[in-house]
């Protein structure tokens, strides 16, 4: 029996401990790790150093994931990472000092605060939204590294949209603007994040009798290539 459990423990051990045939996947901190490994890759609880990063926590299949603590000279982030990504509740820290307590997201080396709570983390809040109960909204963020806002009014009802206006921008330029009566884009650039607007239209009635107001008030805090669609 004894000589069991010393060959499986031998055959287990290179498989969790050793680390120096162990890779991690992600490029900010690749030079160094120790810890638990599967399948030559960092798997379990470990601590990594790239260039700039050093990591300590929760590793799955290469990647950061799980709880762990992110050092970056004097910053530190203490909380949750998903799929190799800064993701979910956590606390920032300067030297000893609290400086962010609640939801961040992004790359490594480039993450923000989204807010305190749960649902910020899509990037972007509602603040008003009227004589929309009848349209579809759809908001979403692509992967290009631009920082643009396109937005795109459609009615394949062919009901007339008009009087379109974007104010209360606390920054931004409207870039290009096209209008018909059942489609309008504008796209909208030179963005610094966080940023609020206020989209004002009227559409008529689904009788066509006589036209509605309507307003969608959003704060967009997460920088990128952000898509609002709405169709009535």
């Amino acid at each position: 029996m004894k000589k069991a459990f010393g060959l499986i423990f031998i055959l287990s051990f290179p498989l969790i401990v050793l680390a120096q045939d162990c890779k991690v996947l992600n490029e900010e901190l690749n030079n160094e790790y120790t810890g638990e490994c599967k399948k030559g890759v960092a798997h379990g609880e470990g601590t990594a150093k790239g260039n700039e990063l050093t990591y300590e926590g929760e590793f799955k299949k290469g990647l950061v994931h799980g709880e762990g603590t992110l050092i970056r000279e004097d910053q530190t982030y203490k909380g949750e990472f998903d799929d190799g990504m800064v993701m979910g509740y956590g606390s920032l820290y300067i030297g000893d000092s609290l400086i962010k307590e609640g939801y961040f997201k992004g790359q490594l080396l480039d993450y923000y605060f989204m807010g305190e709570n749960k649902s910020d983390l899509a990037g972007y809040r509602i603040l008003q939204d009227d004589n929309l109960d009848q349209a579809q909204v759809r908001i979403s963020k692509s992967d290009n590294k631009t920082k643009l806002v396109t937005i795109r009014l459609s009615d394949p009802k062919n009901r007339s949209i008009s009087n379109i206006n974007v104010d209360e921008r606390n920054n931004g330029q409207i870039a290009n603007s096209t209008f018909t009566n059942s489609r309008s884009v504008i796209e909208i650039n030179a963005i610094d994040f966080p940023f609020v607007m206020t989209l004002r239209y009227n559409v008529s009635n689904q009788s066509g009798n006589f036209n509605l107001p309507a307003i969608l008030k959003i704060e967009i805090f997460e920088p990128g290539d952000w898509l609002i669609s709405i169709t009535h």
